[in-house]
């Protein structure tokens, strides 16, 4: 996987100077992210240009943008990716401020006495007058990291503190990040009660499948907490979000669809889960795995025995297979819903998809849990439910499609009220079904 590269390019400042940059960058076959001004007077400007090279020679099309720009200078930046995550990305602060020797006496000793009394055999009183009823176990063993493979433990850490940062600035829970050097599941079960006074909730990431299944429905049943298998459940919400906003573009009615699913690994067969639930007028599958067969018919969906065939009947497809270009161009029918969610190069491409005659389409990079996992948490926890039903989940997809403005198949993942509606369209579901919540 090529990183971004930043250029910090010092030009001439005359009228169209960065278009010749710009066409150097695209005959190199790079894609330019971001453009800052660094400092600009009337003979120069410098600017930081990010670019994702996608192949290109870095060094290369660096003395490219010099020669067609007599009188520039171009410097590779350091990977801003790497100096941005030099010295971690969390820290544990305090939510009240320690400075006089009042407050050390509030925050420990004696004031901490009486707490301590309160919260011993109270689980209410704990989740009110210490942090855990905010804590968000954020668990690993790096065997699924990404699109990258089994990196372990370690490799898995930065993944976990950006999934911790996005619970802290968009709900306000506390994710505390574990990188497990263990894959015994029955372990991983026994660690997790061991911590169990630390924490309301449990975050699953990056875990292979079958463990993952495995781990989630056992912590499911023996810790009574919500388990959040992100990969699985954040992803199927985003995507299920996606083809309610698709059906809004496109004026039509899932009633009167098939909808397809091509792969029913951890996060396809939770996809194909919610999107029966929404109401098709059919579902088929289609997985290699003979005991995906088994998982779709379950379900209620008709298994294809290739992904072909699945691209002739349904008029939603969603593919989330792990292998890059899959979804040949001319199996795509024309008017058809397309996404293809495998990152860093998806089934088939949304330009190729549209220009094969799709009506819409997408891919994973656009398609982020991180719209989905805060909000479906915090609802959770709010409603002090136990577990994540499809309901609490279509509540959760039908929130985030809301939000999408006219032309776009979702919202920022920065929009102001986002996660918090979510989180309360989230609650009520689980409020509205029994066995779901128990008394704080």
């Amino acid at each position: 996987m090529q990183a971004d590269v930043t250029y910090r390019i010092r030009m001439p400042h005359r009228a169209g100077t960065l278009a010749k940059i710009s066409t150097e960058i695209g005959a190199a076959g790079a894609v330019i992210g971001d453009l800052a001004t660094v400092s600009s007077d009337s003979n120069n400007s410098i600017r930081d240009i990010t670019v994702e090279p996608n192949g290109a020679d870095v060094k290369v099309l660096a003395k490219a943008i010099e020669r067609a720009v007599p009188g520039s200078r171009v410097q590779i930046l350091p990977d801003r990716a790497v100096e941005w995550h030099v010295g971690g990305k969390l820290k544990l602060v305090p939510t009240r401020p320690c400075t006089t020797l009042a407050d050390m006496r509030l925050a420990y000793t004696p004031g901490v006495a009486r707490i301590c009394q309160q919260v011993a055999h109270d689980d209410g009183e704990l989740r009110r007058l210490t942090a855990v009823g905010k804590n968000v176990l954020v668990l690993s063993d790096g065997s699924r990291v990404l699109g990258l493979g089994d990196l372990g433990p370690r490799g898995v850490i930065p993944v976990l503190e950006g999934k911790s940062i996005f619970y802290s600035a968009f709900v306000g829970l506390n994710g505390i990040p574990f990188g497990l050097d263990l894959r015994d599941v029955d372990k991983t079960v026994e660690l997790c009660r061991a911590l169990r006074p630390n924490y309301v909730a449990i975050h699953l990431e990056d875990i292979a499948a079958p463990r993952c299944f495995e781990l989630e429905s056992k912590l499911q049943d023996q810790l009574h907490v919500p388990v959040l298998h992100d990969d699985r459940h954040g992803t199927a919400v985003v995507a299920a979000a996606a083809v309610l906003s698709a059906l809004r573009v496109t004026g039509l009615d899932l009633k009167n669809l098939v909808v397809g699913q091509i792969g029913l690994g951890a996060a396809g067969y939770t996809i194909l889960e919610l999107l029966i639930q929404l109401g098709p007028k059919a579902a088929i599958a289609y997985d290699p795995s003979a005991d995906a067969v088994g998982r779709a018919g379950a379900l209620g969906a008709e298994f294809m025995d290739t992904p072909q065939k699945v691209m002739e009947r349904a008029d939603v497809v969603v593919a989330a297979t792990g292998r890059s270009k899959l979804i040949d161009p001319s199996w795509v029918r024309k008017g058809q819903i397309v996404f293809a969610l495998t990152n860093p190069s998806p089934e088939i491409r949304p330009d190729v998809a549209l220009a094969a005659g799709a009506a819409l389409a997408s891919e994973g990079s656009s398609i982020n849990n991180v719209l989905a996992y805060p909000g479906l948490m915090k609802g959770a926890i709010d409603a002090n439910a136990i577990r994540f039903t499809a309901a609490m989940k279509i509540a959760a997809a039908r929130a985030i499609a809301e939000h999408a403005n006219v032309d776009d198949l979702l919202p920022s993942p920065f929009h102001k009220t986002l996660h918090h509606d979510v989180a309360r369209a989230v609650a009520k579901a689980a409020k509205a079904e029994d066995g779901v919540t128990v008394a704080p």
